[in-house]
């Protein structure tokens, strides 16, 4: 048996308002992954029941049937087990009570789904099989989970070609940074933050290194001033 996890991950961007009951400049960016995963984790639930003249009496048969199957059930290794609540109701004839019925159940959980059948099969010697089923564990969901995740959020990112080296946006920002510095000093501080941080996006974004953007500095600066120096040349 097979279950199929499908994760949707809503990403939005939003501009700046001034009144939040306003609905534009907004984005919605949306991507959907699925994957097929096979259950891993098997439960059956066992059960017994009996009859007796006293509650006493009842109680006691139940017990031991109980007693017995969790002393099987703990020798299995990689097995959880949890007892059912004890439920009790009397016979009556003609509103007279000539006795009374009880059961309990015991709930089996494993990924050893051949140790789990085996003990299951066992147990039927006092007890009876109520139901059997296959889920997937709560480890493996979120391991699917956390792929599925990664998998929706590398859908926003996808470099434009396979060469990182060096960063192009990285480049522009700085030779833009540096020409504008050599022509309006004041405005330095200002342009080569706006050059860092668009350095640094494309590193958090997820589609250069670092040493992609030292380069892309390197080279955008080295191009901007080797612009200037020929500017200043006399014609």
């Amino acid at each position: 048996m097979k279950k199929m996890i499908m994760l949707c991950l809503l990403v939005w961007a939003t501009g700046t308002w001034a009144d939040t009951d306003l609905h534009y400049n907004q984005v919605h960016l949306q991507s959907q992954q699925t994957e097929s995963v096979s259950n891993d984790t098997m439960h059956v639930t066992l059960g017994t029941h009996a009859e007796q003249r006293d509650p006493a009496s009842l109680a006691r048969k139940i017990n031991e049937d109980m007693e017995w199957a969790l002393a099987k059930a703990k020798q299995v290794k990689g097995v959880k087990v949890s007892t059912g609540s004890y439920q009790t109701w009397p016979i009556t004839n003609k509103k007279v009570t000539t006795g009374w019925r009880g059961q309990q159940s015991l709930e089996l959980e494993s990924k050893d789904t051949g140790s789990l059948a085996r003990l299951a099969g066992e147990l039927q010697d006092r007890l009876q099989i109520k139901s059997m089923n296959f889920t997937v564990s709560d480890d493996k969901r979120m391991a699917v989970e956390n792929r599925l995740i990664e998998a929706a959020l590398n859908a926003f990112i996808k470099p434009s070609d396979r060469f990182s080296f060096p960063s192009g946006h990285t480049a522009a920002a700085f030779m833009v940074a540096v020409l504008v510095s050599a022509w309006y000093p004041a405005m330095a501080p200002l342009v080569f933050s706006v050059a860092l941080a668009i350095g640094a996006s494309r590193v958090l974004l997820g589609v250069h290194y670092p040493s992609d953007i030292g380069a892309g500095a390197v080279l955008g600066s080295s191009c901007a001033l080797l612009a200037l120096m020929l500017q200043s040349l006399p014609a």
